[in-house]
């Protein structure tokens, strides 16, 4: 059946049009990065395409892995399949009162409409300040919360190549859309002016890069497609914004269950009840297994009471069949700082070696991994196996509840995403060939909801 055939029967389907999902060709309104690092001497290299034929608007966060706060907000306006591409590298800060503390640029390459972005740009250690929580403002959190975090991608709306402000962008008078944001001036008085609704259609790549080992590895990202209802309003914000758009503006309306917020449908959208690698040991390879668990709505949740993903289940299953269980941990125990027992990491990262021979020396290591470090040694030096980490629920006040006129429909587990890494060494390379190799794979994963009808 052809495809555009089936969208439209979908369409005609109640509930299913223009339903928010993970988009199957990498396309879509949002995009979620699950992970950037420049940590442990490693570069992070992105490339934002375009694949339609409008120009695109869209707002980049980047967002530090403790607690999901924005370091940098970018507005990109991107040309009929343009592709904007910038790469993360690790620099001392020079931003007054924080100079020296290891931070962020971000570079640039081409002549993409960025507006108030230089080519070379460091994280913005005045923004990051200003969205402190009351109960840390006054604390002094570290640009170094922000060298390995998480990036939202979401498009604001769309602008015809024969528009007014379409020339500018096409033309790269990129001056003039700077001018559009001054006080009274167009944009700053109409932000929607000429602009169309979202559309989709943006994908984006991710590397992972150590130059000095000679390796990379891919980041596994999830685009998201019908992230706005249909007719929605157009979010076109200036740049630097934070207050939107985000991932809390997704739609309501998830399998045709409207939810309380955008957080509870994307939420169910992304909700599972266990993840799985796989796993493998060789002492002969040196081989390390290290993953990215992200919980991407963490900063929207009602944190003071949420009890994170404690007591999350890893068990290691060998190839004949017999298992390991590591029964204790958390997979987002709170990061060290002030108020610790109310908050929880963005990024999550378990590792078979945190303290020796690690990928990414990641400041998220949690205590599943040092039980894992434990258990590791004692394992066969041989394995071909994977691992399975159960997600238990959220509590009540964050419960993933959706309701029709006939129905209820709770989901459980909680929203993660992520990936794994793996990471060989060739102990018997010659001299001058290269001996250290990486990749990565997807986490696959198991989810569950209960659907309740409602009695009359």
């Amino acid at each position: 059946m052809p495809a555009f055939i089936f969208k439209l029967i979908l369409c005609l389907i109640p509930g299913f049009a223009l339903a928010l999902n993970i988009s199957h060709n990498q396309t879509g309104q949002a995009i979620i990065i699950p992970y950037y690092t420049v940590k442990n001497n490693l570069n992070t290299y992105v490339t934002l395409t375009n694949t339609t034929d409008k120009i695109k608007a869209v707002k980049l966060s980047f967002q530090d892995g403790y607690l999901g706060l924005d370091l940098m907000n970018i507005n990109a306006y991107l040309a009929p399949h343009e592709t904007y591409v910038f790469g993360m590298a690790p620099i001392e800060s020079t931003i007054s009162g924080h100079e020296g503390e290891d931070s962020v640029a971000i570079y640039q390459t081409g002549n993409i409409c960025t507006p108030f972005i230089s080519h070379t740009q460091e994280f913005n250690a005045i923004q990051l300040e200003s969205q402190l929580p009351d109960d840390l403002t006054g604390y002094d959190y570290p640009l170094s919360s922000g060298t390995e975090g998480m990036i939202h991608i979401i498009e604001m709306g769309t602008l015809e190549v024969d528009s007014g402000y379409g020339h500018y962008i096409m033309d790269k008078d990129c001056h003039i859309i700077e001018n559009l944001w001054a006080e009274g001036e167009f944009w700053d008085n109409d932000p929607t002016d000429q602009l169309q609704a979202p559309t989709g259609g943006l994908r984006a790549t991710t590397s992972i890069i150590d130059v000095t080992n000679g390796f990379q590895f891919a980041v596994d990202n999830i685009a998201i497609d019908n992230f706005y209802a249909e007719n929605a309003d157009i979010l076109h914000t200036p740049p630097g914004e934070v207050s939107a758009p985000t991932l809390a503006d997704a739609q309501k309306t998830y399998q045709g269950f409207t939810y309380d917020s955008g957080v509870h449908s994307l939420g169910a959208l992304l909700a599972k009840t266990a993840i799985y690698g796989d796993f493998i040991k060789s002492t002969g390879v040196n081989s390390v297994i290290e993953w990215v668990v992200t919980l991407p709505l963490n900063r929207f949740m009602e944190l003071s009471n949420y009890d994170c993903l404690r007591n999350s289940l890893i068990t290691i299953y060998e190839q004949n069949g017999e298992k390991t269980v590591i029964p204790f941990g958390s997979i987002g125990l709170p990061p060290p700082g002030p108020n610790p027992q109310d908050l929880c990491s963005t990024i999550n990262v378990i590792s078979t070696a945190p303290n020796s021979n690690t990928i990414l020396s990641s400041s998220h290591l949690e205590s599943n991994s040092l039980a894992l470090e434990y258990i590791y040694p004692n394992l066969n030096d041989s394995i071909n196996g994977y691992i399975n980490m159960d997600i238990y629920n959220l509590i009540n006040e964050n419960q993933l509840i959706g309701s029709t006129d006939s129905a209820t429909r709770v989901t459980h587990g909680a929203p993660v995403i992520g990936f794994s890494i793996t990471k060989m060494q060739n102990n018997n390379a010659q001299p001058g060939l290269l001996a250290t190799y990486a990749t990565s794979q997807s986490l696959f994963y198991q989810s569950d909801s209960t659907i309740t009808a409602i009695e009359d």
